[in-house]
């Protein structure tokens, strides 16, 4: 029985995911085995920290009554992977132990275990969320990429510890300095007087080949300060760049608009407007419709703050796969047809020239205006790469244009970078797009062009009387 009160060996003993035996690194074994209220880890990814984390909540959940796990996550498809990895993890342990501790609960955001009347909990929520609810221990997966570093996120995961047991696990690849998690590496600690265990997991402390070589590939792809940061935990500290993590992170909001994603459908289940009649734009990166590389849809509102990036969605099929071309089209169909005051501007070279063409015919050119990177549309701005991202700097530090957090997006706005006086984006290749970056930079150009379009009277809050021809009565 006391094999089964370590989680190593609790694992080890009974566990599998996805069919295969569960070996522990010998740096998992370390972090498991450290229980101390808090603990912070710079690590790179691919390494398996967040699936071992979710492990450890999964077996403090079957192994104790009436405990509670938080997962705060960058956003809600990150939040909802940690209970995809916690069901997974449970299925792969023997039917016995599910009969003894079974699930009363299950959802994409919540996992229930033992009893209906004191149950153990998973939570799993967006850094867009507030923490709600009893005691638990609480997960700061990727803090580093939290609008503020993390830091109010602390302040209220040390809030849900402070009576009775739980923990607060920070841990996140960096991105930047001074965020909470460099500066608690430091020892500085301004929210709490509770003893901090910190570590460190660079990519070398992976024993698994095939993750070493997924690694590799990522070193292949990456500009090497890029990697260095990523994988090897050394911050850069790139406050000169012209998309610099702080600048980012002051251009980054933290509403949450009511959008919901199916993961296992390529459907927006729902897109909740403060006013139906909200203008909406749409950037639209187009993917090649082919194995995992899917197309992004950037859409954004406007509010009385500025345009808001209300979601970045990928539609993919149930299996994973990207939508073909076809699916693509009929997918933009739908959400335009639901959405008529929708602009959208789709990427119109190469493989998207097909798609940009029927939907002009089909919705016509003041709703859906093509890019073509390089072209001048008549009447409108350019479509100049180069200028784009300036203009689309300009309105973020204006505070005009605003990003909603998503990690990925925000990795693709730091590794943009100017040299000899050119936007450069190393790396930019099929296993490395910039395409949550490009669909952003569509959408501002088309807010900038969707003001050309409008009246010059429906600025001026005039209302125009249809005379139908005949002349005035």
């Amino acid at each position: 029985m006391s094999y089964l009160l370590d989680p190593v060996w609790f694992y080890a003993l009974l566990g599998t995911y996805e069919d295969e035996p569960i070996v522990w690194d010998k740096w998992q074994v370390s972090h498991l085995r450290d229980y101390s209220r808090v603990r912070f880890r710079e690590k790179s990814p691919q390494i398996g920290f967040s699936w071992m984390c979710a492990a450890e909540a999964v077996w403090e959940s079957i192994m104790f009554e009436d405990v509670a796990s938080g997962f705060i996550s960058v956003d809600q498809r990150e939040a909802q992977n940690k209970i995809l990895y916690a069901r997974k993890l449970y299925d792969g342990l023997p039917k016995f132990v599910q009969e003894w501790v079974p699930i009363v609960r299950d959802s994409m955001e919540a996992l229930d275990f033992g009893s209906t009347a004191r149950p153990s909990q998973l939570v799993s929520l967006p850094a867009t969320a507030g923490m709600r609810g009893r005691n638990m221990s609480v997960y700061l997966d990727e803090c580093d990429f939290y609008k503020d570093g993390g830091i109010s996120a602390y302040r209220a995961a040390i809030g849900r510890i402070s009576r009775g047991g739980g923990r607060v696990t920070g841990g996140s690849t960096c991105m930047g300095v001074d965020t909470l998690l460099d500066q608690q590496m430091q020892g500085v600690n301004t929210v709490s007087t509770v003893k901090v265990s910190i570590a460190r997991f660079p990519y070398t402390v992976v024993e698994n080949p095939e993750q070493m070589e997924a690694i590799m590939l990522a070193k292949e792809t990456l500009d090497p300060e890029d990697f260095a940061e990523e994988y090897e935990c050394v911050r850069a500290g790139s406050s000169a760049a012209p998309f610099a993590p702080e600048m980012v992170r002051a251009a980054t909001h933290d509403n949450d608009y009511g959008v919901e994603v199916d993961v296992d459908s390529d459907r927006i289940r729902r897109l909740v407007l403060p006013d139906p009649r909200m203008p909406l734009v749409c950037g639209y990166d187009v993917g090649k419709g082919t194995g995992k590389h899917p197309s992004v849809a950037s859409i954004h509102g406007r509010f009385p703050e500025g345009w808001m990036q209300m979601i970045t969605h990928s539609p993919m099929k149930r299996n994973g796969d990207a939508l073909t071309l076809p699916e693509q089209e009929a997918w933009l169909v739908e959400m335009m047809s639901r959405c008529p005051q929708m602009i959208l501007i789709p990427d119109a070279q190469g493989v998207g020239a097909q798609i940009a063409q029927a939907l002009v015919k089909r919705f016509g050119t003041k709703r859906v205006l093509p890019m073509i990177a390089g072209s001048k549309p008549k009447g409108l701005k350019p479509q100049d790469k180069a200028e784009m991202i300036t203009d689309m700097k300009r309105a973020m530090e204006a505070g005009e244009f605003w990003l909603m957090q998503d990690k990925e997006q925000f990795q693709q706005f730091v590794r943009t970078r100017k040299q000899s006086g050119n936007y450069v984006q190393a790396g930019a290749t099929r296993r490395s797009h910039f395409d949550r970056f490009w669909a952003c930079a569509y959408a501002q150009w088309g807010i900038a062009a969707s003001r050309s379009l409008e009246s010059a009277y429906s600025r001026r809050g005039l209302v125009v009387i249809d005379m139908g021809g005949q002349g005035a009565a």
